[in-house]
């Protein structure tokens, strides 16, 4: 497996530890799974199809959008 060192701001890397912390995570499978989220979102972008990507919780009543994703690629 190959690695890649990289330079983090403060600010993200204290976000990467709190996430990690609150999931019981090592901070490279928070990494990972960011990338894997990343494949799916270039995936759908690939398609221009004009449809949006969004976040959806799944209650008892069913699938609730929450949030719109914007802002990913340019």
């Amino acid at each position: 497996m190959r690695s890649l060192p990289i330079r983090l701001s403060n600010e993200i890397d204290d976000s990467l530890n709190d996430i990690a912390r609150r999931h019981w995570m090592a901070k490279t499978d928070v990494i990972r799974l960011a990338f894997s989220l990343m494949t799916i979102a270039d995936r759908e972008w690939m398609k221009q199809d004009g449809s949006r990507l969004g976040i959806v919780r799944e209650s008892e009543e069913g699938l609730e959008a929450v949030a719109v994703v914007v802002g990913i690629f340019p």
